[in-house]
């Protein structure tokens, strides 16, 4: 059985921020060490995206 693994909010946060710039998943993962795109699209839509720009 796989252990889980919990991000800090810091990278949560980069993986939103590098999303909402058009930064593909793939690369997210790469370059924050994140396992699994699954992680990147839940944390992503879990935000309201108009209320984070603004």
């Amino acid at each position: 059985m796989a252990t889980r693994v919990s991000y800090p909010v810091e990278i949560k946060m980069k993986a939103i921020e590098m999303r909402l710039a058009g930064i593909t998943k793939r690369e997210i993962m790469e370059q924050l060490n994140i396992r699994n795109k699954s992680q990147i699209e839940t944390w992503y839509a879990g935000i309201d995206q108009v209320s984070y720009i603004a």
